[in-house]
């Protein structure tokens, strides 16, 4: 958007297409900075879940590994 300060009166249509061109900028502006959040919000939740899954992962491995020695254990014991 490039106003020039001038001394000359601006008529209505010059003010409108100022006011338009300016409503216009800030519009992409705004859509410009929610696309940013909107990637950044997917970037962080793609990030966290994969360490959720493998910190499922590492449970379920424990949780078999658990099974394997209690059920050992209960094979000794017969």
């Amino acid at each position: 958007m490039n106003i020039t300060p001038s001394n000359e009166p601006k008529n209505t249509d010059e003010l409108l297409e100022e006011a338009e061109s300016a409503a216009a900028e800030l519009v992409g502006t705004v859509f410009h900075v929610g696309r940013l959040w909107a990637t950044h919000g997917l970037t962080v939740a793609d990030r966290t879940l994969k360490a959720a899954a493998d910190s499922l992962q590492a449970t379920a491995k424990t949780l078999a590994d658990l099974s394997r020695r209690i059920d050992g254990e209960s094979a000794i014991d017969r």
